[in-house]
């Protein structure tokens, strides 16, 4: 049964930040480091408080200040900004989606869909972050092919219609 710590990218692999970080570390860190998403683990239980995605990032830009997002671009005027020395707890997304290590990858497949999110953290059985999931195809991702994500179990076939493997 290929289960979600097969193919998840292991805490000690991702980048992290605390709460107390400011805005402008996680932001050089999503450039940087050309990852989609940083995770905000809390430095004394080490459990996952948050998570701030690129898309994240641009969604608040683009709808907090959408009016002002458009007269910016008319009038070429200092585009609004989130102040980079703004703590990331202010900021991140506190609506986790955790998966387990011994999740189906096909359960973990069906949360990614449902939440329609592409990063889900994963948790152990004492709560604290033990790694992370995605969506898409990257070098430390799972080693499944994008038509392949997510697999149906019982019919063998993914859901852009390709038949994969012999349906277990």
């Amino acid at each position: 049964m290929p289960s979600v710590a097969s193919f998840m990218m292991p805490a000690c692999k991702c980048v992290t930040a605390c709460p107390e970080d400011k805005l402008r570390s996680v932001v050089d860190s999503l450039v940087n480091e050309k990852i989609g998403c940083v995770v905000v683990v809390d430095t004394l239980s080490r459990k996952a408080v948050g998570i701030i995605t690129k898309q994240d990032v641009n969604r608040y830009f683009l709808s907090e200040f959408s009016e002002e997002f458009f007269q910016f671009v008319s009038s070429r005027a200092t585009p609004p900004q989130i102040p980079l020395d703004t703590p990331v707890s202010e900021v991140m997304s506190t609506n986790l989606h955790p998966a387990r290590p011994d999740m189906h990858r096909d359960d973990a497949a069906e949360l990614l869909q449902r939440e329609k999110i592409h990063h889900a953290i994963v948790v152990g059985e004492d709560g604290k972050f033990v790694g992370k999931i995605q969506n898409y195809r990257s070098d430390d991702a799972p080693p499944v092919s994008l038509p392949a994500w997510p697999y149906n179990r019982e019919t063998g076939w993914t859901k852009f219609g390709a038949k994969s493997g012999n349906g277990k």
